[in-house]
């Protein structure tokens, strides 16, 4: 298949995917903060104080999320207009890496070569990059987490596949001057904690005695391996490892989905670094050795994150173990896979059984045995790369689609790292099609475009959703009628809008499943008050009562509509229950 964007540049491809992902986003900048957007910014105290982020022992999970908006307040305060800007460019930048790890994989990975590669990378790159399910991350301020992990996830993923390569490409560094720099900083760091010895009596902090040895283990690495003769090779290799490590480390605290970045490496090893292109594993191995090494440095620096992570309280991390969740979660992997496909009925929260439906189980069970068997014994021998694309959904899902509790069983902003293996499978079957058939060029761009023009109406669309709290609200509410949170959250945003006449219908639908709502009862006689229906208000706020008669709200907003209405005896009485 020759499509004739092909011919493009790399930095055209860039510039046109660029444009175009800002466009189909830009009704989305000027959309107020949403729902989690007060807790994260609005009532965050951390991001006005960028300083908190620079310690340390500040560090927790998140934290270059946090970091993120600490420096959007510094920009715009509570302009919402800078924040989308910000999420806008982290996704271009991510649609990159896809394109740059897509090519190099396929080029690298496969024998179809550099056309077929460009071509596979631009198809998967603009499958990513505008797919509607990914509005959650963008359009949402609150979705960056994941779109911020993501970003460091596939940079860390491209760091490591370029080192991995024997044609190892990075700007050149003179050894001993590495070595000279190593060693200045070790005895910089050393003379400083002994001056804040004599003079504070303070002892040296955990950072400074765990970097020294650090600093001078690498001072004399540096020194030695200057006399190598193919040194220059590896310190860019070096480099590029290094690199990824600490993009890595990045990932994982813009979100903590990101710690499946390791397995996905290893995948990704076993699948496709074969043939006399890639470095021996040996030479692989040294990034590998690293990881342990990572985990020391973070409990050294960041000993706060772990413990806010439960991750050392072993009691707390098996009780939040839901064998039954798991269940539940292996059956909703068709839903996901199904919006892949078919992205319509999106929507802010989703509404999934809890318990486990047999029939349906054993359906998703079968499809996971299928593929599993498409992986491993028909894709892995004739197409590794296939192998790859199957593995990667599953794996990068499980962190907020497993046997762990969780508010929602799922979210569309956790799609952002696993759409990657789903949007490359696709190019390369689209690929793999328009290959054996005849004029393939025509069918090839008139399917992408198809494909391209539809995703980007569609995100278009999404983003008019997020025009307002209410009509975020009213959107998920009529996808999912029967979760009662929903309704309940889309009737107070009425309310706090005085729109009390749209907050009734909810509000009746929210006493049609469960009657006994007592809350419910007191914000439609607060909205049936509020437009002189004050027999109706009378009935609610008595209603809500007999629910909870030890509740003050609801004595004190009958005493209040008993005042309006001159019964001044009737309010004296209820006033005083309250």
């Amino acid at each position: 298949m020759k499509l004739s964007l092909i011919r493009l540049n790399t930095l055209g491809i860039f510039v046109a995917i660029s444009a175009i992902i800002f466009l189909v986003y830009a009704n989305g900048l000027n959309t107020p903060f949403q729902s989690d957007d007060e807790r994260h910014i609005q009532h965050s105290p951390t991001i006005k104080t960028p300083s908190y982020f620079a310690n340390s022992h500040n560090i927790r999970n998140r934290h270059i999320t946090g970091l993120s908006f600490a420096l959007n307040y510094q920009w715009g305060q509570e302009n919402p207009f800078g924040y989308h800007l910000f999420n806008i460019l982290i996704h271009i930048c991510s649609t990159f890496l896809v394109f740059f790890i897509a090519r190099l994989t396929i080029e690298n990975g496969t024998s179809w070569g550099k056309a077929a590669a460009k071509q596979i990378a631009l198809i998967t790159t603009l499958l990513f990059g505008l797919h509607p399910i990914q509005t959650e991350t963008v359009t949402y301020i609150s979705g960056r987490p994941g779109g911020l992990a993501g970003l460091f996830y596939f940079l860390s993923l491209l760091l490591f596949i370029l080192a991995s390569l024997k044609d190892c490409k990075v700007p050149r560094f003179n050894p001993y001057l590495l070595s000279l720099a190593s060693f200045s900083i070790a005895v910089l760091g050393y003379a400083l904690s002994i001056m804040n010895q004599t003079y504070n009596s303070v002892p040296p902090p955990n950072e400074i005695m765990g970097i020294l040895p650090l600093m001078i283990i690498l001072s004399y690495l540096f020194f030695i391996l200057a006399s190598l003769k193919d040194f220059k090779v590896l310190c860019r290799r070096f480099t590029l490892y290094l690199l990824s490590l600490i993009s890595f480390a990045m990932a994982v605290l813009g979100k903590e989905i990101a710690v499946t970045l390791p397995v996905m490496i290893i995948v990704y090893d076993l699948c496709l670094i074969k043939g006399p292109q890639w470095i021996s594993f040996r030479t692989r191995l040294m990034y590998y050795l690293c990881l342990p090494a990572l985990a020391i440095a973070i409990f050294l620096f960041a000993p706060n994150m772990l413990r806010f992570m439960d991750t050392l309280d072993s009691g707390n991390f098996l009780k939040k173990i839901n064998l039954t969740l798991g269940l539940v979660q292996l059956d909703l992997l068709k839903h996901p896979l199904n919006l892949f496909l078919f992205p319509i009925n999106l929507t802010f929260e989703y509404d999934f059984l809890t318990r486990v439906s047999w029939p349906s189980l054993l359906t998703s069970i079968a499809i996971v045995l299928l593929c599993v068997f498409l992986a491993f014994k028909k894709f892995y021998i004739k197409n590794s790369l296939l192998t790859f694309c199957l593995l990667w959904f599953p794996l990068t899902i499980a962190p907020t689609n497993s046997f762990m509790e969780r508010t929602h069983l799922f979210s569309e902003r956790n799609m952002h790292i696993p759409l990657f293996g789903l949007c490359l499978f696709l190019a390369v079957m689209l690929f793999l099609i328009c290959k054996t058939q005849k004029h393939s060029a025509v069918w090839g761009t008139c399917v992408l475009l198809f494909i391209c023009s539809t995703f980007s109406i569609m995100v278009v669309k999404r983003n008019q959703a997020y025009a307002s709290p209410s009509s975020l609200w009213a959107d998920t509410f009529k996808k999912s009628p029967n979760k009662l949170s929903v309704g309940k959250t889309l009737s107070i945003h009425y309310l706090m809008e005085e729109d009390y006449a749209s907050a009734i219908k909810p509000l009746k639908a929210l006493l049609e499943l469960n009657p006994n709502l007592y809350d419910v009862h007191q914000n439609l006689g607060i909205a049936h008050k509020s437009l002189g229906m004050f027999a109706e208000a009378e009935k609610n706020f008595k209603e809500a009562i007999r629910i909870e008669p030890k509740n003050p709200a609801s004595h004190f907003n009958l005493a209040s509509l008993y005042g309006n209405l001159g019964k001044f005896v009737w309010a004296s009485q209820e006033f005083e229950k309250a």
